[in-house]
C-alpha cells in the first residue's frame, strides 16, 4: 500500500503544482517552489529514494558527450520551429509575464531553472527505486507534464510530438541511470537541455521585441 502511495505522489506531485501554482494563482515560482517542496518532502519521507552518493556516480564519457551534443539541439531546433510550432500570435515575452516572469525575477528563475531544477527533477523521476512494473507511466508522467504547461502556446499536433519525444528521452535517462548506477549523466543531460532551451526562449523574445 505505501508503494503506492508512493508511486501516485510521484506521479501527480508535478501536475498538483502546475494546476495551483500556474492554472489557479498564475505564478511560475510559485508552481516550481510546489514541485520542488513535493520531491524535498517525498525524499525524506520515502528511503527507496536514490542515494545521495549515488548523484554523482555513473559518469561515462562517450555517452555523457553524444548526450549533450543531442540535448543542445533543442534550443535551435526550437527557434527553428518556432513559427511552426506555437499558436498564432503568440507572443512568449507576454506569456511569461503573466506568470510573473519579468526583469529580475526572470533572470534568476532561469538561473535556478538550469542548475536545480534538473537535479531535483532526475532524482525524483529516475531516481526513485519502488516496485513498480509499469515503469513506463512514469516516463509518460514525465512527459505529460511538460505538456500540461506549454499547452497554451504549443499547437496540439505538436503537443503530441512534444509528449512522444519526452517519454522517449525520460525512458533513456532512466535505462542510463539503472546501467551506470548513478544520475550524473542524466543530470548532466538535463541541464544542457535547459541551458539550450533558455537561451532559444530568449532568443526568441530578443527577436519579438
Amino acid at each position: 500500500m505505501k508503494n503506492k502511495i508512493i508511486v501516485f505522489l510521484t506521479l501527480s506531485i508535478p501536475y498538483i503544482a502546475v494546476i495551483f501554482g500556474m492554472f489557479i494563482f498564475h505564478n511560475a515560482w510559485l508552481t516550481i517552489i510546489l514541485y520542488h517542496s513535493g520531491i524535498i518532502i517525498l525524499l525524506f519521507y520515502n528511503k527507496k529514494y536514490v542515494h545521495f552518493k549515488n548523484v554523482i556516480k555513473g559518469f561515462d564519457w562517450k555517452i555523457l558527450t553524444f548526450g549533450i551534443i543531442i540535448c543542445l539541439l533543442a534550443g535551435p531546433m526550437l527557434v527553428l520551429l518556432w513559427s511552426f510550432i506555437s499558436i498564432d500570435r503568440m507572443n512568449l515575452s507576454l506569456w511569461l509575464e503573466k506568470y510573473c516572469l519579468f526583469g529580475v525575477s526572470w533572470i534568476v528563475f532561469q538561473l535556478y531553472f538550469v542548475f536545480i531544477h534538473p537535479l531535483l527533477e532526475e532524482i525524483h523521476f529516475r531516481g526513485l527505486k519502488v516496485n513498480f512494473k509499469r515503469s513506463w507511466m512514469i516516463d509518460f508522467a514525465f512527459a505529460g507534464y511538460h505538456v500540461l504547461v506549454l499547452y497554451k502556446i504549443v499547437k496540439p499536433l505538436w503537443l503530441i510530438l512534444m509528449f512522444i519525444v519526452l517519454s522517449i528521452t525520460s525512458w533513456i535517462w532512466r535505462k542510463i541511470y539503472l546501467k551506470k548506477k548513478g544520475l550524473i549523466i542524466p543530470i548532466l543531460h538535463h541541464i544542457s537541455a535547459e541551458v539550450s532551451i533558455i537561451l532559444a526562449a530568449n532568443f526568441i523574445i530578443l527577436k519579438n521585441t
